[in-house]
C-alpha cells in the first residue's frame, strides 16, 4: 500500500492549475461559471433534487474539488434542512490542501472545512461528514475503475470530469462506464464536459441517452443524458446483497451500551434516525467496554487485502473520533514491539513504510526514552496510538440519545410492520421500525441471531500499582499484551479464554492465575519493564463477542433458513446460474463481533451500518463488506458441501 502520485501541477499566469503530467488543465476559463453551466446545468439543478429526502452524485475526477463545492453551495441554498447530500468522487492524483485553496475563491466556510477535512493521500475509501451531517463526502483514491467496481452505491446524477479522453484514455473507458451503468438509479442523471465522440458512443452503449449541449467558453459542445437502458445486474455474489433500506426518521432500538451500541446509535441519529439504546446495565459500559482502559493502535496492514483495507481505515477514523471528544485519550502515543521477533519485523517495515505518516521505528535507546521504562527491542512508535478513557469515550458518544437503563432484553416479536422488545420482567417496549443487535457475545443468546457463530472470549486485564521503577512510564507499550502507564495504576492486559458454556462457568471471578500469566507473557518480551513491577495485583474481567475470523459482523440479519433453500445448489458449484437475492430478516440488524477490537472498529463498523440502513453509498468496498456480512460463516458452509461431496467421491 503507497502513497498516491501527484498530479505535478504547474500554475500558468492565469492562475488555472495545470497537470504536466497529463498535459491538461483543471479548468478553461472561468472555473466557477463552467461548472454551474456544464455539471449543474447538466444535471437539472437543483429541481432534479427538489423533495429528495437523500440525493447522490458521484464524480470522476476529484481535482480541485471545485464541482463538490458548487454543488455543496446550491444544495445548501435549495434542498430541504433535513435532506442528505452524498456525493461520492474518484481521483488518482490527490491535489495538496494548499493547492486546492488557490483555487476556491468566494466559497469562504464550505472551502474551509472541506480543506481542514481531506484525507491522507492514501489509496482506499475515505469518508468525510460535513455541514453537520448532512454532506457526506466519499473520497475514492486510487485507479478509477478500481475504486468504482467495489462501491456499492445507488447513484443519481454523474459529474464525469476526468482529464480529456486523449490525455487520460483509463477515464473514460468502456469498463468504466459499464461501472457506471451499474451504480446508476433509474432515469439517473449525467454531464461532463467532453464531447469526443469515443465518450458519447462509449455512453450509449452502457446504456444512457445522451444528448448535446452548448459548450462553456471555448468549447462547442457539451453532453447530457440519463439512464435509460434495463442493463443486466445480475450480482455475482447475490447472497451479499444490500438489504432494503429502512426509512429516515423510522424509530430504532439498539440493544447494547458497549462501544458498538454507542456508536451504531450516534451513526444513526446522524443518518436521520430516532433511536433509544436499551441495555441491561444502569449506564453505558456496563460491559465489556468498561475496560480500565482500552488501546487503539494501527495494525500492521502490509497487503490490500479486505482486512488491511478495512483496519487501515478504521484507525483513521477512530483516532480522528476520539480527537474530538474531551477527555478521551489517557495517554496518547504507543509503543508496538510485537509479539515475537517476526511480528516486530512486521511492524518495522509497517513503520518504515510511508503509509503511516505518524509512525517512526525507534531503536531501543530511543524506544527507552520515549515510553520512560527500560525497551532493549526498539519499537515502533504511532504518535496518534494511545489508551482511551473507556466509560468517558461511551458517554460521549451516546451524549442525549435516548437510553433505557436496567433494561435486559429478553426476546423481540413482530408488531404491525415491526418489532416489539420484551425485557427480563416482563415489560413491553414500544414497537420499533427496526432493531440493532449490539450487545457483544449476549447477542448470540437471541433465538434470531444465535445462528451465527458468535464466540464468548473471557478477558481478564491485571492491575498494577506504580513502583518506583515504573512511575516513570510516560505512554503504552503493545507486545501482544499491553502495559499502560500508571493512571493511578498500571493495565496490564489481557488473557483470552474461550467459555462455550457461559451458565456452568464463574467466569466473572478474578482469577490468579491469569494474573500471573498477564505478568509472564509481559517477562517474556520485556523481561527488563517486568523485573521493576510491582505484584501486588487486582484484576478486572469482561467478556467479548468474537467471530471465527476475528472480523465483526456487520449488517442486515440473515434469515437461515430461507438463505439455505435460496442458495442450496452453491455446493454443486453451479456458479453459472442465478440464484435470488439475499433474503433478510426485515428491520433486523446486528453489530457484533468486536472482540478485543471495539474501540478501534466500532467508529468506521457503525458508519458502514448506517449507510446499509439508509441506502447511502457504503464508506468501505464491497470486498470489506462481503467480510463483515453476517451471513459469511453460513455462505461458507453451504459452499463446503461440495468439498465435502467431492472427497466422497473419490
Amino acid at each position: 500500500m503507497k502513497r498516491l502520485l501527484s498530479p505535478e501541477l504547474n500554475w500558468p499566469e492565469d492562475g488555472m492549475p495545470f497537470s504536466a503530467r497529463f498535459g491538461d488543465p483543471y479548468f478553461s476559463g472561468d472555473g466557477k461559471a463552467e461548472t454551474r453551466h456544464v455539471f449543474l446545468d447538466g444535471i437539472g439543478a437543483p429541481n432534479v433534487w427538489a423533495e429528495r429526502q437523500q440525493f447522490t452524485i458521484g464524480e470522476t475526477g476529484f481535482g480541485t474539488g471545485f464541482n463538490f463545492l458548487s454543488l455543496w453551495q446550491a444544495w445548501r441554498q435549495s434542498a430541504a434542512s433535513d435532506a442528505q447530500l452524498n456525493y461520492v468522487s474518484v481521483e488518482g492524483f490527490p491535489l495538496a490542501a494548499a493547492d486546492m485553496a488557490r483555487v476556491h475563491g468566494s466559497f469562504g466556510d464550505l472551502s474551509a472545512d472541506l480543506l481542514s477535512s481531506l484525507p491522507p493521500n492514501l489509496p482506499g475509501y475515505h469518508q468525510v461528514s460535513l455541514d453537520g451531517g448532512r454532506v457526506t463526502l466519499l473520497l475514492l483514491y486510487g485507479d478509477a475503475l478500481e475504486m468504482l467496481s467495489g462501491l456499492e452505491a445507488k447513484v443519481d446524477a454523474w459529474f464525469l470530469d476526468g482529464f480529456a479522453p486523449a490525455k487520460n484514455p483509463d477515464m473514460w473507458s468502456a469498463e468504466l462506464f459499464r461501472e457506471l451503468a451499474r451504480l446508476t438509479n433509474p432515469d439517473g442523471r449525467l454531464a461532463t464536459y467532453s464531447a469526443a465522440g469515443v465518450v458519447r458512443r462509449g455512453l450509449e452503449d452502457a446504456g444512457f441517452k445522451i444528448e448535446k449541449r452548448p459548450g462553456h467558453g471555448a468549447k462547442r459542445e457539451c453532453l447530457a443524458g440519463h439512464f435509460s437502458s434495463a442493463v443486466d445486474r445480475v450480482d455475482s455474489v447475490p447472497w451479499f446483497a444490500s438489504p432494503d433500506p429502512v426509512a429516515p426518521g423510522s424509530e430504532v432500538a439498539v440493544i447494547g451500551a458497549g462501544i458498538a451500541g454507542c456508536c451504531a446509535a450516534r451513526s444513526l441519529v446522524e443518518a436521520g434516525y430516532s433511536v433509544t439504546i436499551f441495555d441491561a446495565g444502569e449506564g453505558v459500559a456496563a460491559g465489556a467496554s468498561g475496560t480500565p482502559a482500552a488501546v487503539v493502535q494501527p495494525r500492521p496492514y502490509l497487503s490490500a487485502n479486505a482486512d488491511g483495507w478495512f483496519h487501515a481505515a478504521a484507525c483513521r477514523r477512530a483516532t480522528k473520533l476520539y480527537d474530538r471528544l474531551d477527555g478521551a485519550w489517557l495517554h496518547r502515543g504507543l509503543l508496538a514491539v510485537g509479539r515475537d521477533d517476526e511480528d516486530a519485523a512486521r511492524f518495522r517495515t509497517f513503520a518504515e513504510s510511508d503509509i503511516v505518516p505518524d509512525a517512526e521505528w525507534l531503536d531501543p535507546d530511543a524506544a527507552s526514552a520515549r515510553v520512560g521504562l527500560p525497551v532493549a527491542l526498539g519499537g515502533a512508535w504511532f504518535a496518534n496510538a494511545g489508551t482511551l478513557n473507556t466509560t468517558a469515550v461511551c458517554q460521549a458518544i451516546a451524549g442525549d440519545i435516548a437510553f433505557v437503563g436496567g433494561a435486559a432484553i429478553v426476546a423481540i416479536q413482530p408488531f404491525e410492520g415491526g418489532w416489539q422488545l420484551l425485557t427480563a420482567n416482563g415489560e413491553i417496549a414500544k414497537p420499533f421500525t427496526a432493531v440493532v443487535f449490539a450487545a457483544g457475545h449476549a447477542v448470540g443468546e437471541f433465538a434470531d441471531v444465535g445462528d451465527l457463530e458468535l464466540v464468548a472470549n473471557r478477558g481478564q486485564v491485571t492491575r498494577l500499582p506504580a513502583s518506583p521503577a515504573s512511575e516513570a512510564q510516560t505512554a503504552p507499550i503493545s507486545y501482544g499484551g499491553y502495559l499502560t502507564p500508571p493512571s493511578p495504576d498500571h493495565v496490564l492486559g489481557s488473557s483470552f479464554e474461550r467459555i462455550n458454556d457461559l451458565d456452568a462457568v464463574d467466569w466473572r471471578s478474578a482469577r490468579d492465575a491469569d494474573n500471573r500469566s498477564n505478568l509472564e507473557i509481559l517477562a517474556a518480551r520485556l523481561p527488563q519493564t517486568a523485573a521493576g513491577m510491582s505484584r501486588e495485583a487486582s484484576a478486572w474481567v469482561g467478556m467479548r463477542g468474537t467471530t471465527q475470523d476475528r472480523m465483526p459482523f456487520v449488517g442486515a440479519l440473515p434469515d437461515r433458513t430461507a438463505y439455505e433453500i435460496a442458495y442450496a445448489d452453491l455446493h454443486h458449484g453451479r456458479t453459472y446460474q442465478t440464484f435470488p437475492m439475499a433474503p433478510y430478516r426485515a428491520g433486523l440488524f446486528v453489530f457484533s463481533g468486536l472482540g478485543a477490537r471495539g474501540f478501534l472498529t466500532a467508529p468506521l463498523a457503525a458508519d458502514i451500518l448506517a449507510a446499509q440502513m439508509r441506502g447511502a453509498p457504503t464508506p468501505q468496498p464491497k470486498t470489506v463488506l462481503n467480510a463483515l456480512h453476517p451471513a459469511r460463516f453460513l455462505i461458507r458452509d453451504l459452499k463446503r458441501r461440495r468439498t465435502k461431496a467431492t472427497i466422497t467421491k473419490v
